[in-house]
């Protein structure tokens, strides 16, 4: 994730309810978000990863302001592609949405070229999908390579490999 000085967030005004990752905010901060402690006209976003916890302040958020309320993954993922992304993914009130493509998979990468590897983790993200790192994790259900891998190749090998393109 990039922390440099630019100000990808900077127009962006935030407020906060069921978001605890006192990291990722810092890191937010870092790239020119500002954090409103009161939800008003002025608040651009509403960053919640616990939607049903937090009803009434969200229903403030949507019925009074209409203000997008999205999850933390929307920070991670417009950081990983140094780009404001659309919100429609990341919609906490849609998180349990069915029509999302890639809902049930997570993705890793093999051996793509960073440039490769971005655009295909924004679509993947975009339609619901999720990512690891590490291609060991066993909830990880997708491998995308930019070629094929030799069935010569050993487990060090590809692992390896995996870590000189990412």
């Amino acid at each position: 994730m990039s922390t440099n000085d630019s100000k990808l967030f900077s127009s962006i005004k935030y407020f906060t309810t069921g978001f605890r990752d006192p990291t990722l905010e810092s890191i937010f901060k870092q790239n020119g978000a500002i954090r409103s402690f009161y939800l008003t006209e002025t608040t651009t976003h509403v960053i919640c990863d616990d939607f049903d916890s937090n009803k009434s302040e969200l229903e403030q958020a949507i019925e009074i302001y209409q203000t997008p309320i999205v999850n933390s993954n929307w920070i991670t993922s417009c950081l990983k592609c140094n780009t404001l992304l659309p919100i429609d993914p990341f919609r906490s009130v849609d998180s349990n949405n069915t029509e999302h493509l890639f809902r049930s998979c997570t993705f890793s990468n093999a051996n793509l070229l960073n440039e490769d590897h971005n655009k295909i983790y924004a679509l993947v993200t975009y339609y619901g999908g999720r990512w690891t790192t590490n291609l060991d994790d066993p909830n990880c259900t997708h491998i995308i390579s930019a070629s094929a891998l030799s069935i010569n190749n050993t487990d060090d090998e590809i692992i390896n490999n995996h870590r000189n393109n990412d």
